[in-house]
């Protein structure tokens, strides 16, 4: 579960690390926590927002990438992964998220880092600000 930083001036959403949901439903995953935090308050009606990726050691990659979606616009591409033969594979939004800045104009989104980085919060960390 994801604990949102009340700050009124830029809540911090910590994203601790990246997981996927669970078969049974007794886990929803990363993706389905960050989009309930982000559609309640303080977060909703906030004009910035802080994600902090700090000491994420990354995980289930996938989560990465739908998480980094939530805040792109369509079109887009989330990250592009070279087989041994060097094809190219990107993997694309096909619409835009829903804290992307077209659908949520003028929301600053700030995102932490720190040297640790991997997977998930690589493909998160670089996209989520655009």
């Amino acid at each position: 579960m994801l604990e949102v930083n009340p700050n009124p001036q830029t809540p911090i959403l910590p994203v601790g690390s990246f997981s996927a949901a669970t078969a049974g439903g007794t886990t929803s995953g990363t993706v389905a926590s960050m989009a309930r935090a982000l559609a309640a308050e303080p977060l909703i009606s906030s004009d910035e927002l802080l994600i902090d990726l700090r000491a994420n050691p990354g995980g289930h990659f996938p989560s990465g990438v739908e998480a980094a979606k939530l805040f792109l616009p369509a079109d887009a591409t989330v990250v592009s992964t070279v087989d041994r033969s060097g094809n190219l594979s990107p993997i694309l939004t096909f619409s835009a998220g829903a804290y992307a800045s077209s659908t949520r104009s003028g929301r600053r989104i700030y995102v932490l880092v720190d040297r640790g980085t991997a997977s998930g919060k690589a493909v998160c960390h670089t996209y989520a600000y655009m």
